[in-house]
């Protein structure tokens, strides 16, 4: 718990711009001047993105392995490893990101991420076909 709260108060502190506030759940809520987020994918935000890639990833013959680039929740980004965007018509469905955070595809995989830390806030392992 006490390293969550440090590293809370470090981001806060270091980001004029954006306002990090543990909730009484544990969860982390990001906020700025555009827009508030749960630091996580949410469930409608989760069931978007499954079920947009669902009949891909039906049709994929070989499933990958969930930890191929050794990414975990808290983990950072290594700099090798780079993601793109999800296709506008899914990003646009989902819920509005603070300007500090930014969801990735990297591999298989959906990575919500801090922009300028490339700490990994979630992921949805294995949701993207081959």
């Amino acid at each position: 718990m006490f390293p969550r709260v440090l590293t809370i108060l470090i981001v806060a502190v270091l980001s004029s711009s954006c306002v990090m506030q543990a909730l009484t759940s544990g969860r982390v809520q990001v906020r700025d001047e555009r827009a508030s987020a749960d630091a996580g994918f949410s469930s409608h935000d989760r069931t978007l993105v499954e079920d947009y890639y669902r009949k891909a990833r039906l049709d994929r013959k070989t499933p990958s392995s969930p930890v191929q680039h050794g990414l975990a929740r808290h983990s950072v980004l290594p700099s090798g490893v780079q993601g793109r965007r999800l296709p506008r018509d899914l990003e646009s469905r989902l819920t509005v990101l603070s300007a500090t955070s930014a969801r990735l595809v990297v591999g298989h995989d959906v990575v919500l991420i801090e922009r300028d830390t490339r700490r990994v806030l979630d992921i949805l392992y294995d949701v993207i076909p081959e």
